[in-house]
């Protein structure tokens, strides 16, 4: 039997579709300003994802207390699991996109002739997009090579 303290599936559902608390978010912000800094193009795997919850929310309220602990639950909640090969760079976007939370720079407005949605972006941000596109396209190349060749020097 479960216990009292667990979540019934619809009320995590309902949490997931109503967003991280602000909290949350400005830790999700701080790990994507990290893996977008520090080596973009560079492999990430799931322990890493693990460990980058575990360290932000360390750092923010202190080395295994029920915040930190709390912390680190809500910020896996919003931090999708890596089963295939991606960049620091690619999970970042996914973060995001799981987190709320908008590209750096991206600028949103109002079209004069309404589409679906409502909402333009600007083609400055479109570039932006369409080259981190094409890096993360380049990255995930160089893996696969460097996966052949050791997979060929074994």
């Amino acid at each position: 039997m479960p216990e009292r303290t667990d979540h019934p599936q619809a009320d995590e559902a309902l949490r997931r579709a109503q967003g991280p608390d602000a909290a949350t978010r400005r830790l999700l912000a701080q790990i994507i300003k990290r893996l977008t800094t520090v080596h973009p193009s560079g492999a990430i795997d799931d322990s890493r994802r693990l460990s980058l919850a575990l360290r932000y929310a360390t750092e923010a309220h202190g080395w295994d207390t029920p915040a930190a602990n709390a912390a680190e639950q809500d910020l896996l909640r919003y931090m999708p699991r890596i089963h295939s090969d991606i960049t620091r760079g690619e999970y970042a976007l996914r973060l995001r996109k799981a987190g709320g939370l908008t590209a750096p720079g991206s600028v949103l407005t109002t079209d004069p002739k309404p589409r679906p949605g409502g909402v333009v972006r600007e083609p400055a941000t479109l570039a932006a997009c369409a080259r981190d596109y094409a890096e993360a396209a380049d990255a995930r190349a160089a893996l696969a090579d460097a996966a052949r060749r050791r997979g060929n020097a074994s």
